[in-house]
């Protein structure tokens, strides 16, 4: 049992020494977006020229204010073409007032070199709302 525990233990040892000595890296902030006060819609905006790494991607968007009647909607998109070679398109999905006021969106993006990662808005109805959006963009490797 003496024996059994000491092997145990050095066994604890040796495995924390090696997995202290390995340097581990943490996601890197590559891009931070904040705007606020908009009441249109953004046609197009490259948020950042991707290279062949991976990205998380943090959004949070809300409607500040709505219309009376409750009928206005904000619709985030992001764009960006994957190692396929063919455009890739997520809707962070229809907000309505009567529906929830704010969403909050984590995604894994690849794309090939060069390419941009862009986002979009579509707002209805136009200049009757007020929203804002928050994008953090984070690279894992």
């Amino acid at each position: 049992m003496r024996k059994a525990t000491l092997f145990s233990a050095v066994l604890l040892v040796v495995l924390l020494g090696n997995s202290l000595g390995q340097s581990v890296s943490s996601p890197k902030i590559v891009k931070t977006l904040a705007l606020t006060g908009l009441t249109n819609a953004i046609q197009s905006l490259t948020i950042l020229t991707l290279d062949s790494k991976l990205y998380r991607v943090n959004a949070y968007y809300e409607m500040v204010a709505t219309t009376a009647d409750c009928d206005s909607s904000i619709e985030p998109t992001f764009q960006w073409k994957d190692d396929t070679y063919l455009p890739r398109t997520l809707s962070l999905g229809l907000r309505e007032c009567f529906n929830k006021d704010f969403e909050q969106k984590v995604f894994i993006v690849h794309s090939l070199p060069g390419m941009p990662l862009t986002f979009s808005v579509s707002v209805s109805p136009k200049n009757a709302i007020n929203y804002n959006v928050y994008i953090t963009v984070e690279q894992l490797q």
